[in-house]
């Protein structure tokens, strides 16, 4: 399923709204079976030098896709605000706003991206351990 332009620039931004909720229920999941863990194996090693290698290798195929979607956030910034707010602003006012809404673009789009990826990884090395 293709999006369309306006539904692109709507998902960026609202990401926080749509993408971190899920992925912010894994990450819960996964810090529960973390204690459940401890408590089985009473051991603080579960990830071996392997996991921690494809970890890395997620967390930059992350930041890659997050800055992504902060330079798209960027480039089409003008569809996200709106009239009034251009009109009553000043410019460096939207200057500022321009930024702190790619930093946060950008920030809420790793956590979405990385967690879940995390979260198979633990979940892999959880039930491989067992």
């Amino acid at each position: 399923m293709k999006l369309s332009f306006n539904d692109k620039c709507w998902v960026v931004a609202n990401i926080k709204r749509v993408l971190a909720p899920p992925s912010a229920i894994l990450l819960f999941a996964v810090f529960y079976s973390a204690e459940q863990a401890k408590k089985e194996l009473n051991t603080h090693n579960i990830f071996g030098f392997w996991s921690i290698l494809i970890l890395i290798i997620m967390g930059l195929i992350a930041i890659k896709y997050a800055y992504q979607i902060a330079k798209f956030a960027s480039a089409n910034f003008d569809q996200v605000v709106s009239r009034r707010t251009k009109w009553k602003s000043s410019n460096v006012e939207l200057h500022e706003m321009k930024y702190r809404f790619v930093l946060e673009t950008f920030g809420w789009a790793l956590f979405s991206l990385f967690t879940p990826l995390f979260s198979i990884v633990w979940f892999v090395i959880y039930i491989v351990k067992f």
